[in-house]
């Protein structure tokens, strides 16, 4: 069965960005002006660097009280991207490179920009740049306004507003950058272990920029830093919120609705885990991540 990943997705839309900068198409320094129209509260001096590590200011879409993401699949309207842009998003957290907050709708601007670089979908992109050559095989990006192919057995959610069977249910108020990418943990924990231990997606430079942490990145999610469509928790953070001393670990997490995904890459062990559950309440997620933790800390020393 496949899973929805919900944020973990960032990830490999960062990469994405990334590579288009190895290829010279696009720069980590380049402001946002450069590639896309204005739209309110919106300042087109952010950097494509900033939308990257959430040093934008940018306001959170999801947050907005008329988001989608406030009525679990209550919403039937179809948000286009720039509808979202310009209706749903409140005035910023802080001037570019101010802070740090955690906001979605940088990665929606991020895959604007990659799609008109591209002249692609973005879908499209990750399944010939990684999903085929890397033979994820049990990775896709499904289409939001239809049914899910006949083929692809999705497992059914958990949320807190009970059960929905997403099978062939559309979600057209879906907006995640990308759409709906449903994986198992296995083809998961193969792509970030191909991202970090074979480094067959992305050269050392680019591994180096998006394992440049930003660092304080305080509150939601509690982070010791974020870096280009990364999360990192250092050895304190970790035996804090695991009770695992010694142990340091990057990744991603992701929340949606009957769905919650973590995947982590401990670079002292060489050790990719990933967890991917449909329910969307933290026990369940975090005492399988921890029992699998203790199980490759406790074997690997």
């Amino acid at each position: 069965m496949l899973f929805d990943i919900g944020s973990v997705g960032k990830n490999y839309l960062a990469t994405l960005i990334l590579q288009l900068c190895h290829e010279g198409r696009l720069k980590l320094d380049d402001s946002i002006s450069k590639w896309l129209d204005h739209y309110p509260n919106i300042d087109g001096g952010i950097t494509v660097r900033q939308l990257l590590n959430h040093t934008s200011g940018v306001f959170d879409f999801v947050k907005h009280p008329d988001s989608p993401w406030q009525m679990i699949y209550q919403s039937t309207k179809i948000w286009e991207q720039k509808t979202i842009l310009n209706e749903l998003v409140s005035a910023p957290y802080f001037p570019p490179g101010g802070g740090w907050h955690y906001s979605t709708t940088n990665y929606i601007l991020l895959r604007m920009i990659a799609e008109k670089i591209l002249q692609t979908d973005i879908s499209n992109a990750l399944k010939t740049r990684y999903f085929i050559p890397l033979n994820l095989t049990h990775t896709v990006c499904i289409d939001p306004l239809g049914s899910a192919p006949s083929k692809i057995i999705i497992a059914n959610n958990w949320s807190s507003a009970g059960y929905v069977d997403l099978a062939p249910k559309p979600q057209p108020w879906t907006t995640t950058s990308p759409h709906l990418i449903y994986t198992t943990s296995a083809d998961l924990a193969r792509w970030i272990h191909f991202l970090f231990y074979e480094k067959q997606v992305l050269p050392a430079e680019y591994l180096g920029q998006m394992t440049s942490f930003h660092s304080p990145a305080p509150n939601d999610p509690p982070l010791s830093g974020y870096g280009l469509g990364l999360m990192y928790l250092d050895a304190e953070l970790t035996e804090k919120a695991f009770g695992i001393g010694g142990v340091r670990m990057w990744g991603h997490g992701g929340n949606t609705f009957g769905f919650k995904s973590l995947v982590m890459y401990l670079p002292d062990l060489e050790t990719t885990i990933a967890v991917l559950i449909n329910d969307d309440r933290d026990q369940g997620l975090e005492t399988i991540f921890i029992g699998l933790l203790r199980a490759v800390t406790g074997h690997l020393r």
